[in-house]
Parts: C-alpha cells; sequence; structure tokens
C-alpha cells in the first residue's frame, strides 16, 4: 500500500495517489459527498501515473474511482493493470475486489471472494484491510454467518463494514444486533444517508437490491 513520507515532493508520485484515495475513501465512506471531489481525485492520480507509469497503486485507485463513477470496462482495466503490474500488491487484489463490490450488478461474488483471500495471503498481517469484501461476498453468496465472521474482522472504523453487518443479520433474522450496527454506521459517518447509496452503481430496482435497502431502513438507517 501507499508509503509515507516526510516531506512533499511535487514529483513523487506516491504521494498524489494517497492523496487520490484519501478523496475516494471519503467520498465512499459519505465524509465528503461533493461528487467534484471524485475528479479532484482522477486529477491527483493521473498526476500519480504521470509521473510514474508503472506505479500499480495508483492504477488501483483510479480503477476505484472508475467503478464509483459507474465506468465498468475503464474501472476493471485499471485494477487488472494494477494486479498485472505489481501481482503481489494486496492492494490491488483489494481493489479489485471492491470494485467487483462497487459494480455488484455486473460482478460474481465468487470473483471477490477470490480477490480477496488473495489479498489477504499477500497481508496476513492486516487482515482487517481485506476482510470487508471477503464479508460482503459472503453475503452476496446468502451465506450470511460466514459474512458476520468476516465483516467481524473489517476495519470497525469503515462505515460499510457495519452497513453490510446489517445486511447479514437481518437475513439471518438478529433484528436487534442490525439495530446495534445502524448506530455504529452512524456513529462512525454521522451523515450516512441511503440516498447517497443509491446514487452508488447497482440494480437498486431489482430484488437484489430492494432487499438490501429494505434491511438497511428497518434497522434504522434513513
Amino acid at each position: 500500500m501507499f508509503e509515507k513520507s516526510a516531506e512533499l515532493d511535487p514529483g513523487y508520485a506516491n504521494a498524489y495517489g494517497a492523496m487520490a484515495f484519501s478523496y475516494v475513501v471519503g467520498y465512499i465512506w459519505q465524509l465528503d459527498r461533493d461528487p467534484g471531489v471524485l475528479d479532484r481525485a482522477v486529477e491527483l492520480v493521473n498526476k500519480a501515473i504521470a509521473l510514474d507509469d508503472s506505479f500499480s497503486d495508483a492504477y488501483a485507485v483510479r480503477g476505484w474511482i472508475e467503478a464509483v463513477k459507474n465506468q465498468h470496462d475503464r474501472a476493471f482495466a485499471d485494477c487488472k493493470r494494477a494486479a498485472s503490474l505489481d501481482p503481489n500488491s494486496a492492494f490491488a487484489w483489494l481493489a479489485l475486489a471492491e470494485i467487483n463490490n462497487i459494480l455488484w450488478a455486473a460482478s460474481k461474488p465468487e470473483d471477490v471472494l477470490a480477490y480477496a483471500q488473495k489479498a489477504i495471503r499477500l497481508d496476513p498481517r492486516h487482515p482487517e484491510n481485506y476482510s470487508m469484501p471477503e464479508g460482503i461476498a459472503y453475503n452476496r453468496m446468502g451465506r450470511y454467518a460466514e459474512a458476520v465472521e468476516a465483516l467481524k474482522r473489517g476495519d470497525q472504523n469503515n462505515p460499510w463494514v457495519h452497513v453490510s453487518l446489517i445486511h447479514s443479520y437481518s437475513q439471518l433474522g438478529r433484528e436487534q444486533d442490525a439495530r446495534a450496527e445502524a448506530a455504529e454506521v452512524l456513529r462512525v459517518s454521522p451523515r450516512f444517508s441511503l440516498a447517497e447509496v443509491e446514487r452508488m452503481p447497482g440494480n437498486w430496482q431489482g430484488p437484489e437490491g430492494q432487499r438490501y435497502l429494505s434491511d438497511l431502513r428497518k434497522a434504522g438507517l434513513k
């Protein structure tokens, strides 16, 4: 994943990539709802690639941005390029897992699971970074108890871990636990909104999307 630098360096590709990634995370986590932040992130990540066109992480971040913008082909191409440039990069495989979850209507949960588990094998000391897409894949496969197990290992400061746990618990009939997870969503992202969720790519009018949104509403999210 991104390295840290003690000083700002206008020629340091890693810094631009890290800044772009922070913008993407802020947008996905609903800490910054301005869609313009994604355009700023694109500018930064393109700068990183211009400085170093072999920088795997930058392609992974650009793929993430493209997935949020619902640009299927570009997202998959950039994340696959990231993995081909650095096959041992857990971040590249995480990006592949995440974009397949973002573009869930055009992807297979089995692929997500394989990508997430490969990332964990490459970086076994930090499973919390990769357990969320693993858990989401289990949810999509209807393996809700396994989803809970994986999601509980995830980063508990990521609102989407708790959103996904709401769905898991709801499908297991554990409504009290689902409501507790809704409170956790709002703890880490106080302005979290289902309207913003529905702006993300996906077939929200289909049965899978409707069931997911219904679970979130019943748990108390609005």
